[in-house]
């Protein structure tokens, strides 16, 4: 998903939508965040936090429409003013309207982002155009459900889209539009998924109206409200409200310059093509991602859509293979995939039956685990995923969300003039297996245990996390120590979950950078009791796990 504000990085080829040239950035959020962003300085500190499921996708497009006809069209549809609602706490309000604001998860042909989108009735939601730019897929996680999307319009200038869902959320709030614009000095409220996380809310007041923000290269916004809310990536498309919970604009970006600001799209002008949108007939065409036999394409971004957590000679051809068939699944052209198989699988079916099965699935998260060569001429090798698919082609024909441990059986072969590999057949890894998302569980993988550490000392041991485990270390300390845990790991897709447990089972401190994308956490705790305590590691990514190296360091109370 591309335009002039926009950068694809990060290991897995996701998308950070970053505003290079004035120092701020897009709301919204990449799947993975890069180390060292100044935005995971900007984390809010929500004062509401709802617990929220994991994730996926389904079909956008784009249209475009000017500033000027925006404009003409918003004095004929803005709605009438009516009584104005009872003034509000916005704690009140968080409650009363959290099942109108969802997470959107949006994938394009080679990069997923995230964002936040809000309900205007049962079918329809609005975000920001940057949020599903260019996406292939588009799902939104609200109230528990998870309710593919299209668009039915989207404008860049404004920074506005709508979405229709597959079927209407019943029972859901409905958010209404404010008649006019906030002033200077009032309180507003922004609700939105920061880096994906459960929605919370963060208040401030407005601090500049009608104001513009120049990304460079002539690319620009305007008519935005500026407020002090403290917002970060993830935010976009949610809505900003006022204390009568009316929505008076949509979260579009942090000003990275200036510490502590946000801006907002003042609804008031972009509320005539949004209306337009709601009404209008039919929706706009997906992205068409490059085609997956495109290989020359398709090998310039694969190692940064496959990870790998082994080193082979093999890797590159391997990462080439896994990225061409998930970019053949994930861009609705299946029947491409075919021609990536094997005889054991190519031979007893046809292109357009084994397309069939394929064709509501999205791929993600694709991590190579281990590569074995039991003959010549063939690999097993045993890969992580996730997927997304309608229930009747889950694995159990329920789920929609679905966690992957497989080992494939290769292949030897040419594809394009150039040695490829074909996957021939697929098992579940022993052990592991699919298993619905929302159903995951961590199981106790491994445990660790290191000598009594003495005050003064430091242990330092390195593991690898499977996906869907966690690991336990365990070791003595005396009463009134202070326990230093440090985490390092240099595998993008990991987002690790650091605990350190007494002896007596109690929680006694957890590392407080979750989901901001940073690889290197600690935790401090005070032990009150000598014993065994537990320092636990888990990534709550839940996708691929990875390597780390751990450090336990033991200082007099």
């Amino acid at each position: 998903m591309t335009n002039t504000r926009s950068l694809l990085i990060g290991a897995a080829g996701m998308l950070l939508l970053v505003l290079v040239a004035a120092g701020g950035f897009l709301l919204g959020r990449s799947g993975d965040d890069a180390t060292g962003d100044d935005a995971s300085s900007a984390d809010p500190t929500p004062s509401t936090t709802t617990p929220d499921v994991a994730t996926t996708v389904v079909p956008s497009g784009d249209v475009t429409t000017t500033r000027a006809q925006a404009l003409r069209s918003t004095s004929s549809t803005t709605p009438p003013a009516s009584a104005a609602p009872a003034v509000q706490e916005f704690s009140d309000l968080f409650e009363a309207l959290r099942g109108a604001v969802g997470r959107v998860d949006a994938v394009g042909c080679d990069a997923e982002s995230q964002g936040t989108a809000f309900l205007v009735s049962p079918e329809i939601a609005y975000t920001a155009q940057h949020v599903v730019d260019d996406a292939a897929e588009i799902a939104l996680r609200i109230g528990g459900e998870r309710v593919e999307a299209e668009v039915l319009g989207a404008d860049a200038a404004l920074d506005v889209a709508v979405l229709r869902l597959a079927r209407p959320i019943e029972n859901a709030p409905i958010l209404e539009i404010a008649s006019e614009s906030p002033r200077v000095g009032e309180e507003v409220a922004a609700m939105g998924h920061p880096r994906g996380l459960p929605l919370a809310l963060t208040v401030g007041r407005v601090t500049s109206m009608n104001g513009s923000f120049d990304f460079g290269s002539g690319d620009a916004l305007d008519n935005l409200i500026q407020t002090d809310a403290v917002v970060a990536p993830g935010s976009s498309g949610g809505p900003l409200i006022d204390r009568m919970g009316r929505v008076v604009g949509i979260v579009i970006l942090k000003d990275l310059a200036a510490e502590g600001l946000m801006y907002a799209g003042d609804i008031q002008g972009s509320i005539g093509v949004l209306t337009d949108w709601r009404d209008a007939a039919t929706v706009q065409r997906p992205a068409v991602c490059v085609g997956s036999l495109d290989l020359d394409t398709i090998e310039s971004f694969a190692a940064d859509t496959i990870g790998a957590t082994v080193d082979h000679p093999e890797l590159a051809r391997l990462q080439l293979t896994f990225a061409a068939y998930t970019q053949a699944i994930n861009s609705g052209r299946a029947e491409d995939g075919f021609a990536l198989l094997g005889p054991a699988i190519t031979t007893n079916n046809s292109a357009a039956a084994w397309a069939e099965g394929q064709a509501t699935s999205s791929l993600w998260g694709w991590t190579i685990r281990s590569i074995d060569q039991p003959v010549a001429g063939t690999l097993d090798v045993r890969s992580t995923f996730m997927s997304t698919q309608e229930a009747a082609f889950g694995f159990d024909g329920e789920s929609t969300c679905t966690r992957w441990d497989i080992t494939h059986e290769l292949v030897d072969g040419e594809l394009d003039g150039r040695p490829f590999w074909f996957v021939n057949r697929s098992r579940a890894t022993d052990g592991g297996g699919p298993v619905d998302c929302a159903g995951w569980e961590p199981s106790l993988a491994q445990e660790w245990v290191i000598d009594p550490i003495a005050e003064g000392d430091a242990f330092a041991g390195s593991s690898v996390l499977d996906p869907g485990t966690y690991d336990a270390w365990f070791t003595d300390v005396d009463a009134g120590a202070t326990v230093v845990v440090d985490l390092d790991s240099s595998f993008d897709t990991f987002d690790p979950l650091l605990e350190i447990f007494g002896a007596d089972g109690r929680l006694l401190a957890e590392n407080d950078d979750r989901g901001d994308g940073t690889l290197n956490s600690s935790a401090t705790a005070e032990v009150a009791a000598s014993g065994p305590i537990q320092i636990r590691v888990q990534d709550l990514a839940h996708v691929s796990g990875g390597e780390y190296e751990l450090t336990v360091a033991v200082a007099a109370g």
